[in-house]
C-alpha cells in the first residue's frame, strides 16, 4: 500500500491534494455530492495507514483549483454568464477563491518542506 512503499522509501510525510469541497461531506452537508464523501473517504484511509506507519499526514484543500475556472475565462469574456453552484435550488450559491498553479504548487512545498 502507498503509505507502507512510503515508509519504505524514508518518507515522513505525507501530502495530499485534496479539494476544499470535501467539507461539505465531512460536515454531512444536504447539498454534498458523492465525489466530495469518496474524496473524505479517500482522505481518511489514507490519513488511517500513514497513521499505522507513523507517517505525517497533510491533506491540502485549496478553493476552486481545477481547469474549468479558468476555461470559463473564455467564455466570460465572450459575454456568456459564469457558471456557479446553485445549493438549495434558491439561489444559495457557492463562493470561492481560486488560487493559481504556481501558488499551489508553492504551497503544497512548503508543506513537504516544513520540519514542524
Amino acid at each position: 500500500d502507498v503509505a507502507k512503499a512510503a515508509k519504505a522509501a524514508g518518507a515522513r510525510r505525507f501530502v495530499l491534494l485534496s479539494a476544499y469541497c470535501v467539507l461539505s461531506a465531512e460536515r454531512q452537508d444536504p447539498y454534498a455530492l458523492q465525489f466530495q464523501y469518496a474524496k473524505l473517504k479517500l482522505e481518511n484511509e489514507i490519513k488511517l495507514l500513514c497513521d499505522e506507519n507513523k507517517i505525517d499526514f497533510v491533506s491540502v484543500r485549496p478553493t476552486a483549483f481545477f481547469k474549468s475556472v479558468s476555461g470559463q475565462l473564455e467564455v466570460v469574456n465572450s459575454g456568456a454568464p459564469f457558471v456557479y453552484f446553485d445549493l438549495d435550488g434558491n439561489g444559495k450559491c457557492a463562493r470561492c477563491n481560486p488560487i493559481s498553479e504556481p501558488d499551489l504548487a508553492s504551497a503544497l512545498i512548503d508543506q513537504i518542506a516544513d520540519d514542524s
